[in-house]
């Protein structure tokens, strides 16, 4: 018997209603999800399980406007963009050729970049090895004995059936950026640039301003700048630079 998996809740606003959902919190959750069932569907292609990566495909991206259900921050759109469209490790390879090794064989974590992309790759691989039986889940003998055809499918549906998040709908009139800091006040320690991009949106929505373009504009130089990132000294604390900043 499958058990059902709780992942906590999801916050979410509609600042322009009847247009897009604007995750206040719950993003990390989402983006796991999401990417989950990318690499699944990049993976069920490579085996030309072609009705299993539609399946999956059209769970990620709306095919009427032909825009990705989930964007994501600035800093991770081209990644999710071409986890929906292109995900195969061979299109990974050609787009960031730096970050691997031996023609694609090889995926370089240690010299840095955006760990999503990162992410994006362990699932794949996670997920071939799943489907293809090498990996330990394929030990259980229900597992094993499964075609490529049923585990491919049985992750699928274990993914979309058997995770669940509570979703809590804020009014476009709350304070989205405050009740975020309020509900990661007592979990793992928000950045200061955290919360200074944080106050950028409370303000900007304060002051009537589109808080999207203020981010993108005023504040994704820093956060997309690899520079801003690294670690460095401050005090006895090694934090990014940006928190230094």
């Amino acid at each position: 018997m499958v058990q059902k998996k709780p992942l906590h809740t999801l916050w979410a606003q509609s600042p322009n209603p009847n247009q897009y959902l604007q995750i206040i919190d719950g993003q990390q959750r989402l983006i796991t999800l999401h990417r989950s069932v990318a690499a699944l569907a990049a993976a069920a292609q490579a085996w030309e399980l072609d009705f299993i990566a539609a399946d999956a495909r059209r769970r990620l991206e709306n095919t009427e406007i032909a825009h990705p259900k989930l964007t994501g921050a600035e800093a991770d759109a081209e990644h999710i963009r071409y986890a929906v469209k292109a995900g195969d490790r061979k299109s990974l390879c050609a787009r960031w050729p730096d970050r691997f090794a031996r023609g694609g064989a090889r995926f370089r974590r240690s010299i840095g970049g955006p760990d999503c992309l990162a992410a994006y790759v362990s699932l794949l691989e996670w997920t071939n090895a799943f489907i293809d039986g090498s990996s330990i889940a394929a030990f259980d003998p229900s597992v094993r004995k499964a075609s490529i055809t049923e585990r491919a499918d049985a992750l699928l549906q274990a993914i979309l059936e058997d995770f669940h998040l509570l979703a809590i709908f804020l009014a476009p009139e709350d304070d989205g950026p405050a009740i975020f800091e309020a509900l990661n006040d007592r979990g793992a320690p928000l950045d200061a640039a955290d919360l200074i991009r944080n106050d950028i949106v409370r303000r900007a929505r304060i002051n009537g301003e589109d808080a999207a373009a203020v981010i993108r504009e005023y504040w994704q130089p820093f956060a997309n700048d690899p520079f801003w990132r690294e670690s460095e000294l401050g005090g006895r604390v090694r934090q990014p630079r940006i928190d230094n900043l």
